[in-house]
């Protein structure tokens, strides 16, 4: 559920494609309404649905409708916002037989660099975990990159592996280009978020939110 101008959209177009699967576009007068989404995903028997964590609020009962869509549907949740618990919380409510997965990353990184499948919603969670990497990426959790930060420690977020993006064409700004860098103890080249997070206990990252905007 993402416009063709939104880097969401290119996993939701050409990623199922590639994978032999077909693609449903939503009419633009449903695009905002989650009684039309469901309504689609019954019609055409759909097995995946993905959407921004904030698309979920409002959501309600609609969700209930769609236990009639594709026996393998799924819903993927963009958690890129940190107020991410309460959509999640009412879809595993309104869905519990769906696979909910929470997809993060940057546009980069390919998109998507880390995935938290959401089992349960733990109460005392602030936001859902932003995860662990997804295959061929690689996440560092350092502040400024003087070497991997312990358990439960605020560092900078970096993207790293063969999904990171080389660069930014000439015409982007200089800002972009500098957030392309090479870790001076590997040799690495890295792609730095501005985002900071920290390892949990199972080695899972929960982030923090952009460097400057949290407490």
């Amino acid at each position: 559920m993402a416009p063709a101008g939104f880097d969401l959209s290119v996993y939701d177009y050409f990623g199922v494609l590639a994978a032999g699967g077909r693609v449903v576009f939503q009419d633009v007068a449903g695009a905002s309404d989650p009684q039309a989404w469901c309504q689609t995903l019954i019609q055409h028997r759909g097995d995946d649905l993905e959407q921004r964590a904030g698309a979920g609020q409002g959501a309600g009962r609609s969700l209930r409708r769609c236990a009639g869509a594709g026996p393998r549907c799924g819903l993927g949740v963009d958690e890129r916002g940190l107020d991410s618990h309460r959509p999640a919380c009412r879809i595993r409510e309104c869905l519990p037989a769906v696979e909910v997965v929470s997809l993060g990353g940057a546009t980069e990184g390919s998109i998507w660099s880390i995935c938290h499948p959401i089992e349960r919603v733990d109460p005392s969670w602030s936001s859902i975990p932003y995860g662990k990497p997804l295959a061929n990426q690689r996440f560092h959790v350092a502040e400024r990159l003087a070497g991997p930060m312990p358990e439960w420690v605020t560092g900078e977020l970096y993207i790293a592996g063969l999904r990171r993006g080389p660069g930014v064409s000439g015409r982007c700004r200089e800002r972009p280009r500098q957030r392309f860098i090479v870790d001076p103890r590997s040799g690495e080249r890295l792609y730095k978020t501005g985002d900071l997070g920290r390892y949990l206990d199972d080695g899972v990252i929960e982030i923090l939110g952009p460097r400057g905007q949290t407490r």
